[in-house]
C-alpha cells in the first residue's frame, strides 16, 4: 500500500502501522469484548466497581499503543507513557480480583473461565510493563518467538478458550461429552504450543 511505497517494507514506518493494527485489534477489540462479555452476562448493571475497571482498560488501550513502538528505541518518554498505561492496566486487573464474581467462580456457581481471563489479563499487563524498559524492549523485539509467545497467549489463553467456555455455560452444553473432549484438546494444544515458544 501507500506505507510501502512512500518508506518500504523494511522501514520503521511499516512496522509500526502493522503494530498499530495489532495493537488494536488485540488490545482494544479483542480484551474490551472479553470484559464486556463478561460484565454482560455475569456482572452487576450497577456494580460501579466493574464499570470502572473496565473504563480503565479502555482509557489504557491508546496509551499502551506507544509500547508497540518501543522495539525502534524512541525517546525514553515513550517508555514512560508506556509504564504508566500497562500500570493503570495492571491495577484494574487486580481490582477485579476482589470483584465477588470470582468467589462465585471457585463455588463453580460460573464459569471459572472468568478467572482464566482476569489471571491471563495480569500476566499479559505485567509482560507489557516489563517491555516498557527499554533494554528489555528491544531485546522482545528481536526475539520472533517471544512476540509469537505473547500474541498466541492473548488470542487463544485470554479471548479464543475462555469466549468458548462461557459461551458453552449460557447454551448449557458444558455436561456435553463432545464439549468436554473439544475444550480439553483445544487447551491441552494451547499449553504445549505454549511451551514449545517459550522454549525457543
Amino acid at each position: 500500500g501507500i506505507i510501502v511505497k512512500s518508506f518500504g517494507n523494511a522501514s520503521p514506518a511499516y512496522y509500526n502501522t502493522i503494530y498499530t493494527y495489532l495493537h488494536f485489534q488485540y488490545n482494544g477489540f479483542f480484551v474490551s469484548s472479553i470484559l464486556a462479555f463478561i460484565h454482560f452476562y455475569f456482572g452487576s448493571k450497577n456494580d460501579k466497581g466493574l464499570k470502572g475497571a473496565y473504563y480503565l482498560f479502555v482509557v489504557s488501550v491508546p496509551l499502551t499503543l506507544v509500547n508497540s513502538y518501543l522495539w525502534s528505541a524512541p525517546e525514553f518518554w515513550f517508555n514512560a507513557i508506556s509504564m504508566v498505561a500497562c500500570a493503570i492496566q495492571l491495577t484494574a486487573c487486580i481490582f477485579l480480583l476482589n470483584k465477588e464474581f470470582l468467589v462465585q467462580s471457585l463455588e463453580n456457581k460460573i464459569p471459572f473461565s472468568m478467572n482464566w481471563v482476569i489471571y491471563g489479563l495480569i500476566l499479559k499487563s505485567i509482560m507489557q510493563l516489563s517491555a516498557s524498559f527499554p533494554h528489555i524492549a528491544i531485546a522482545t523485539s528481536l526475539n520472533r518467538y517471544l512476540i509469537l509467545f505473547y500474541l498466541h497467549f492473548v488470542l487463544l489463553g485470554i479471548i479464543s478458550i475462555p469466549a468458548i467456555k462461557m459461551t458453552a455455560s449460557i447454551v448449557d452444553i458444558t455436561n456435553k461429552i463432545y464439549y468436554r473432549i473439544a475444550i480439553k484438546a483445544l487447551t491441552l494444544v494451547f499449553l504445549i504450543t505454549q511451551a514449545l515458544m517459550a522454549y525457543k
